[in-house]
């Protein structure tokens, strides 16, 4: 994505209303809301309603968006609190550790192996710490630089390196533990 198509596009829907602007905003970046919402909360329905509303929000929010701000840092920390509020309502309830993996689409023969291993990590993923899980998703999954990381989680770039250093130590602890 590039920022400035994403500022132009932005300011056009400011401007016009244009559903059909919204909708492109929508089409760029629903998968990446939806991986980000999948992978911090391990279950497909509730990453699916995430989604949902994250783009509510970014809707009846837009126009407080900052145009020298990265749009895609801001749609992320939405996701990410969004996230973090209904793991906290789901706690309050009792029923946080309700989740389980889902494989979506069978894989080819070819990619079993490579499943295999994802279905491991996604696993393990389950318990690291929250903070620490999410740098690493944001960084392993979404390609996301330090500064990034730190900008939509707001904290600093170095405990964004200790977060990602203590997940890595965590996930390897657990996988060597599966073996």
């Amino acid at each position: 994505m590039h920022k400035n198509e994403d500022l132009k596009l932005i300011e056009q829907f400011k401007k016009t209303h244009q559903g059909v602007l919204f909708a492109e905003i929508v089409k760029r970046y629903e998968k990446r809301v939806y991986g980000l919402a999948y992978r911090i909360l391990f279950s497909r329905e509730d990453a699916l309603d995430i989604t949902q509303e994250v783009f509510i929000k970014v809707y009846r929010n837009i126009y407080s968006f900052r145009a020298g701000g990265s749009f895609y840092t801001w749609l992320y920390r939405i996701t990410y609190n969004l996230c973090i509020d209904f793991l906290r309502s789901r706690k309050n309830t009792g029923n946080i550790e309700d989740y389980c993996l889902i494989d979506e689409k069978p894989s080819p023969l070819k990619q079993a192996e490579a499943n295999e291993i994802r279905n491991k990590i996604e696993g393990a993923l389950k318990f690291v710490p929250l903070r620490q899980r999410t740098v690493f998703i944001l960084r392993q999954d979404q390609g996301l630089a330090n500064k990034q990381i730190a900008e939509i989680l707001s904290i600093s770039e170095g405990s964004v390196k200790a977060n990602y250093f203590w997940a890595i130590q965590k996930l390897k602890g657990i996988l060597n533990g599966m073996q």
